[in-house]
Formats: C-alpha cells, structure tokens, sequence
C-alpha cells in the first residue's frame, strides 16, 4: 500500500469515528449480551463463523442483548 493511500485511509477512519450523529450517554446501562448459538462460546469461532478464506462462512454470531433503556435509539456494536 502506498503511504499517500494509508494516510488518507487513516484520515478517513478517524473522522468516521468522530460522528456527530451519536451523543455520549449521561448514564451508561449495563447490557446483557449472550450468544443464542451454543456453538458460540466465547471461547472458539465456530466453523461458521471463520471467513471465507478459511473455509468458513463468514457469519456473525447470533446475539440476545437484554437490558437496553426505554428511549434508546442505537446499540453500535
């Protein structure tokens, strides 16, 4: 990669995550996050899971999050 490529990327990237459209939470909830598929441990990445170059499927895990507060208007995961 060229390095007048990587500093452009980097600036992107930086902006990118300095978005406006989200305000800090005054009060930050505790979540309850699980995997709903016991292939899914925390542990090991399931087959399913593993990308394509690696004969996988390249899936995200099925997740269940509980505990979101009333008036909630996005979970960045």
């Amino acid at each position: 990669m060229k390095k007048g490529t990587f500093i452009i990327l980097s600036i992107v990237c930086f902006f990118a995550c300095s978005d406006s459209r989200y305000k800090s939470a005054e009060n930050v909830a505790e979540l309850n996050i699980s995997f709903i598929d016991p292939k899914w441990d925390g542990r090991n990445v399931p087959k399913s899971g593993q990308c394509t170059n690696c004969e996988g499927e390249g899936k995200s895990p099925p997740m269940l999050v509980k505990n979101i507060p009333e008036n909630t208007g996005a979970l960045i995961v």
